[in-house]
């Protein structure tokens, strides 16, 4: 009895030793410039024959807002999967990737999921991956599966929302709105502004207006006949600091 005892403690151990991780990349994300940035989530070289996976993850929202979400290179070589992002919550953004087809899998390590925030203000974020499942070549849950977060540092040098775009001053009207929509809001200096609406369901974001704006109040109305019906958060973004609405299209 003892000796398989021994066994079975040494199996185990064998077992979680090559037990694949999954986890954020870099560890520590620094930056010190306003604007878009990517995190990746990478599968480590111990996770092996998978085809998918389920992820959901967790961020402060005052530090950074979620913006997009691709598959990594890792899964590029799929000929059909399945793709869904939703409940884009900060603590509860759910990412799912599934390749489609007899026998087919991928080995890590490498790159499954690269996600694009946008600086909200200075400070310091922990990327939690809350909840992971890793499927297996036949579709199964993969057991024994490990996690690591990240960090994302926002240096001081970045500043907050009001500095470039009031965030309390933007007005969306109507809203919900149909063809087009009218927006307002007062811009602390000039320079580049690109306004975006992203499908709160994550099926991805429309460039709707981009262009230069002096300092002082602004108006814009922007013709979005070419939309789908839908929940979007409607995002102006000046000098890489932003400001954001949810919308309605009819």
């Amino acid at each position: 009895m003892k000796k398989n005892l021994i066994l079975l403690f040494m199996l185990l151990t064998a077992t979680l030793a090559n037990a694949g991780i999954v986890y954020v990349c870099p560890d520590t994300t620094h930056i010190n410039t306003p604007g878009s940035f990517t995190v990746e989530i990478h599968a480590d070289e111990n996770t092996l024959d998978f085809r998918g996976y389920r992820i959901v993850l967790a961020y402060d929202a005052s530090i950074m807002a979620f913006e997009s979400a691709e598959r990594g290179p890792l899964l590029d070589g799929y000929g059909s999967y399945w793709w869904r992002v939703f409940d884009v919550s900060p603590d509860s953004l759910h990412i799912e990737c599934m390749g489609f087809g007899a026998g087919i899998s991928v080995d890590g390590p490498g790159n499954i999921l690269t996600l694009t925030f946008q600086t909200q203000s200075p400070g310091t974020s922990e990327l939690v991956i809350r909840q992971l499942t890793v499927y297996d070549v036949d579709g199964m849950p993969m057991e024994g599966m490990a996690t690591a977060n990240g960090v994302v540092e926002i240096d001081s040098s970045v500043g907050g929302l009001s500095e470039a775009v009031a965030d309390r001053g933007l007005k969306v009207s109507p809203n919900p709105f149909v063809d087009r929509v009218l927006l307002e809001w007062r811009q602390q200096r000039p320079g580049e502004v690109k306004i975006v609406l992203i499908a709160m369901n994550g099926s991805g974001a429309h460039e709707i207006w981009g262009g230069t704006k002096p300092a002082g109040q602004q108006h814009q109305t922007v013709e979005c006949d070419n939309i789908p019906s839908g929940a979007y958060l409607l995002r102006i973004s000046a000098g890489g600091i932003t400001a954001g609405r949810k919308v309605i299209r009819r």
